[in-house]
């Protein structure tokens, strides 16, 4: 039997982990790829927000407690937060650490590997990183351009609102299509996931860190060198 890498999940909620358990998968892949340990089967992230106390009723750090609880006997458990209007640091101080210290506190039953995962603004903004795969993706002859996509890493991440410049776009994209033939923004999230080209998301700083820190926690695991 292959070696495996089994994580568990915590998104924001289902459209992100649509995108980003596909993604993951190919990002830790690409790593073993690049490490000459391609042997390694990488298990689809388990998803476990729907077994979590309701976000309001306690606090994220008490979650986060909860999903380490529900991780326990995997090899890391990865954290997704927006950073919204924050910066990283800042998202990483508030909605992080105080459940990474949680973890931290508890002797058994936890996992302790925590992995967060950041986008700038939001998750959109990662959909956005490859231009040319979304556009096959919406099913449009429409260019970059006259979607209104920015092409920049730095206008992508320096876009306040990605998933409305997403929404636009695809707005662009079905004018001239019948309802049954429009492409609904909800069905991009899965597709890009296992479409999108790594290599672009690479321009993006958010990612560049988020690829940082699993790499670092791979070799935490001795599973490269």
């Amino acid at each position: 039997m292959k070696p495996q890498l089994a994580l568990v999940f915590y998104t924001e909620g289902p459209t992100d982990m649509a995108f980003l358990q596909p993604l993951v998968v190919r990002a830790c892949q690409s790593i073993f790829t690049q490490h000459n340990v391609p042997h390694i089967e990488v298990v689809e992230p388990f998803p476990v927000n729907e077994f979590l106390t309701p976000k309001g009723k306690i606090s994220q750090a008490k979650r986060i407690l909860q999903a380490a609880h529900f991780a326990n006997n995997h090899h890391a458990l990865l954290v997704h937060n927006d950073a919204d209007k924050r910066t990283r640091a800042k998202t990483i101080q508030f909605q992080f650490q105080p459940g990474y210290d949680e973890v931290h506190r508890q002797s058994l039953g936890v996992c302790k590997q925590l992995l967060p995962i950041i986008p700038i603004r939001m998750i959109e903004a990662w959909l956005l990183a490859d231009v040319q795969t979304l556009c096959r993706e919406m099913d449009t002859d429409l260019t970059p351009v006259q979607l209104g996509l920015p092409l920049s890493p730095a206008a992508i991440e320096g876009n306040t609102d990605p998933k409305q410049t997403l929404e636009e776009a695809l707005r662009k994209a079905n004018a001239k299509r019948s309802k049954a033939t429009r492409v609904e923004r909800g069905n991009l999230y899965p597709s890009l996931g296992l479409s999108i080209d790594l290599k672009q998301l690479e321009r993006l700083s958010a990612y560049q860190d988020f690829i940082t820190d699993l790499t670092s926690t791979i070799k935490h695991l001795n599973m490269i060198y």
